[in-house]
């Protein structure tokens, strides 16, 4: 049996005859060869080139077969060994079209943690898709993830609201995990647990932030705050999720509910992380702390609020020494953003410290990465009622045979006027 380390340093072909031969024990050797096929196939897929060639040898319809084994220890190998393969685009979609979902929603019902736990794990994967998300609300797995919520393994718990957050794109999944399930959801951004659990649950609060009653609920219920913890100390991946969220919580219509989020968010001191998030490498967080600015800055009353907080400052000294072109350009958003009420309230703030060039670029920098495109017309001939081309009449009276001077022939012989004939005026008299 190779180890996992091993596989990696084989030719590309010796892995593909592994990937092969793991296959075809699956399909075609005795149960007990199959366990061990498994077993020896889930320590290989160690990088996305291995998982590759596994999938292209056909790993994933005998594995989905062994989904509906009889021996539990069988099913759960082979729902650990899927979920390890649904990194691979083309193994998702192998595994939805050959009834991988049904496959795993039943190993719900049997009871068991640490198959409910893996089949949980091969369905994150798939449950972005619209079509698999019906298939899992209309299978009833809503009251078997809400059930998952009292576990005690961080594992389990991310799985399972990483899938509520998913089917909550249905409204009538929203609403019965808002009333019922809010709490929970809100317990899990706790610094209790670890970040491997506050990731999924700020992406569920962020789906459930979809409508204006929900959205004044959460204000209340002192989201932002918890939040605001994940943009101070969460990893890259929680503070773009927290930024996502409070983005969200701010697109409303309303401008009453928008004017009380804005104020709340200002209130909880939101900005200075997110400022900090503009410069990240990481173009998630720098994204979405840039989508959360120019949200905030939509009206000129909260725009002149936050340019009172010193805003500008931070921006222009990011200004000055910009990490990327994309850091650029998400400065420029949130620039233009504050500039479309207060432009000249920010140039005479500016004018002291020569910033104005800065803002001004900066304000240009979007319109000059996609300049629009001049439209040259091309003069149309004289159409008739009927929209045929006419013929001039001068070109229709030349005989055949007679050829036209070119256009760049010079007539240097003068003619001769009649006596007591004036000269005509220059053409620009006319004009």
């Amino acid at each position: 049996m190779l180890h996992s380390k091993a596989i990696v340093r084989l030719p590309r072909v010796t892995q593909t005859h592994t990937a092969l031969a793991a296959v075809h024990c699956m399909t075609w050797g005795s149960a007990h060869d199959s366990l061990q096929a498994v077993a020896s196939m889930e320590a290989l897929l160690t990088s996305d080139d291995v998982r590759a060639r596994f999938v292209a040898a056909g790993a994933v319809q005998p594995l989905v077969a062994m989904l509906s084994d009889n021996s539990r220890d069988a099913r759960c190998k082979a729902a650990k060994a899927l979920a390890n393969l649904g990194h691979c685009a083309v193994g998702k979609r192998i595994l939805v079209t050959t009834g991988g979902v049904p496959a795993l929603m039943k190993l719900f019902a049997t009871d068991d943690p640490e198959c409910e736990e893996a089949a949980s794990a091969v369905l994150v994967h798939v449950a972005a898709g619209e079509k698999v998300r019906e298939e899992l609300i209309l299978g009833g797995m809503p009251p078997y993830l809400t059930a998952m919520l009292d576990s005690n393994s961080p594992t389990t718990l991310a799985h399972a609201v990483r899938l509520l957050g998913h089917l909550a794109t249905n409204q009538d999944v929203a609403s019965g995990l808002f009333e019922g399930f809010l709490s929970n959801l809100l317990s899990f951004l706790d610094s209790s647990y670890p970040d491997e659990v506050n990731l999924p649950a700020a992406f569920a609060i962020a789906q459930l932030a979809s409508t204006d009653t929900r959205r004044r609920a959460l204000i209340e219920s002192q989201i932002v705050e918890k939040l605001l913890r994940l943009l101070d100390e969460g990893s890259h991946d929680c503070k773009a999720e927290a930024a996502g969220a409070l983005a969200v919580l701010t697109q409303t219509q309303d401008k009453r509910t928008f004017k009380k989020i804005a104020a709340h968010m200002m209130d909880a001191g939101v900005l200075t992380p997110l400022l900090v998030m503009l410069s990240s490498s990481h173009e998630a967080c720098g994204a979405n702390a840039a989508r959360v600015l120019v949200l905030l800055a939509a009206t000129g009353r909260t725009s002149a609020a936050m340019l009172a907080s010193g805003i500008l400052r931070h921006l222009v000294e990011q200004l000055r020494a910009p990490s990327t072109s994309a850091h650029s350009e998400r400065l420029a958003r949130v620039l233009q953003a504050l500039a479309k009420f207060n432009r000249s309230e920010m140039e005479l703030e500016l004018s002291q410290e020569s910033g104005q060039e800065l803002l001004l670029a900066a304000l240009q920098k979007e319109q000059d990465r996609n300049p629009a495109p001049l439209k040259v017309e091309k003069p149309r001939p004289p159409m008739t009622g009927k929209g045929q081309v006419t013929v001039l009449p001068m070109l229709s009276k030349l005989k055949s045979g007679r050829k036209m001077l070119p256009m760049d022939t010079i007539i240097r012989t003068p003619r001769k006027l009649p006596a007591g004939a004036a000269p005509l005026p220059p053409l620009h008299c006319f004009y």
